[in-house]
């Protein structure tokens, strides 16, 4: 039987983020090893991106919470769309200056978002690393 890739895919919004957090923590301690072990991918969308970051950068799990609180607190208050640069701010401070995601050799992260300053969703793009090779969508 061939082998196949496996695939976490994770929602965001709000505080659903921490109800699967809290799911990846009892399957964590069910497994006896960390998420990112378990997955060749890890994608998510919107707040579900940035926990597939922290997982993929080996953050553990109850890092990632106090992360997502943080998050919670500092980045989407207020109405929307939300203004970026907090965003930007805070990514830059959990996850470095320089980082990009080419730098998460494995497990292979994707990432779905849209712009937050805009109400459009027709401009939205993928950017996504296999086999080393940057793919975009549109």
């Amino acid at each position: 039987m061939a082998s196949r890739d496996r695939v976490l895919s994770l929602d965001g919004e709000g505080l659903r983020g921490l109800i699967i957090l809290e799911i990846l923590e009892a399957i964590e301690k069910e497994a006896g090893q960390p998420i990112k072990d378990m997955f060749d991918w890890i994608g998510g969308t919107s707040t579900g991106g940035i926990i597939a970051l922290g997982i993929a950068t080996g953050k553990p799990i109850s890092h990632i919470k106090e992360m997502y609180m943080r998050l919670m607190d500092q980045v989407f208050s207020g109405s929307r769309p939300y203004d970026s640069s907090p965003l930007e701010t805070f990514l830059k401070q959990e996850f470095g200056e320089a980082t990009v995601m080419s730098d998460i050799r494995y497990p292979r992260v994707l990432v779905t978002s849209v712009e937050g300053e805009s109400r459009s969703v027709e401009t939205s793009y993928v950017s996504f690393l296999h086999d080393n090779k940057r793919r975009y969508i549109g």
